[in-house]
């Protein structure tokens, strides 16, 4: 279990914090794009790696669970900082919330299943509304609003849960970091949909507040996956 005052974990705080200042910087003054999306990815590298890294719990199935999601983070990143081919990234991320999904269920898979109806629902819902609002559907749309219904229902069950178990203090803040910076994204790719003057607008606020949140969200993710019993 990681704490705060060990080296590794003021190690990895301080390059955390290090990556983020230049990279945030690197994109307030809209400069060096390729260099800032180099920094975020080292950035959520060092996450993978203060995950990976970490003393494992005898058995301790959760630890091994967080190491599967780094792994498809850093898979849906290089598609989404690198390529212009969001789908694959978009994928990548729907595996992340099924792992997730998987741990906060307790390996349960009625509830798992159930979690998947309900968002596919949801989905479809959501679909009907923009069809009938002339809005064109294609396949990355699709993925992102059942991705978006499933991380929603993953993180209501977090905060419910929460309240059950206090310790899961940092995790419960990341994953609202990490959902801050998802409702970003979607304003930031909304303007390819709709065509709203204020949308526009919000872009603009919205570029930059999806790392703003998304970096230390996975950092808090990150110290409570690697102090999991």
């Amino acid at each position: 279990m990681e704490r705060f005052g060990s080296r590794r974990t003021e190690l990895f705080f301080i390059l955390e914090s290090f990556i983020y200042i230049n990279f945030f910087i690197l994109d307030i003054t809209r400069q060096e794009i390729l260099l800032s999306g180099i920094f975020k990815y080292v950035g959520i590298f060092f996450c993978a790696f203060y995950v990976w890294s970490a003393k494992e719990a005898v058995s301790s199935w959760k630890q091994r669970i967080f190491k599967w999601i780094y792994g498809f983070l850093l898979v849906a990143d290089c598609f989404l900082l690198f390529t212009e081919n969001y789908l694959p990234g978009l994928f990548a991320f729907l595996c992340v919330q099924g792992l997730y999904s998987y741990y906060l269920s307790g390996r349960e898979r009625k509830k798992m299943i159930c979690q998947v109806v309900i968002c596919l629902i949801i989905t479809a819902f959501v679909l009907f509304l923009l069809l009938f609002f002339g809005v064109e559907i294609d396949v990355v749309l699709k993925t992102a609003i059942f991705y978006f219904s499933c991380f929603s229902y993953n993180l209501c069950k977090l905060l419910i849960s929460y309240h059950h178990n206090k310790e899961a203090v940092f995790l419960t803040i990341g994953f609202i970091l990490y959902f801050l910076c998802d409702l970003n994204v979607g304003i930031y790719q909304a303007s390819s949909y709709l065509d709203f003057e204020m949308l526009n607008h919000m872009t603009k606020i919205s570029g930059l507040g999806m790392w703003l949140f998304y970096l230390p969200g996975q950092v808090f993710i990150a110290y409570s996956a690697a102090s999991e019993k």
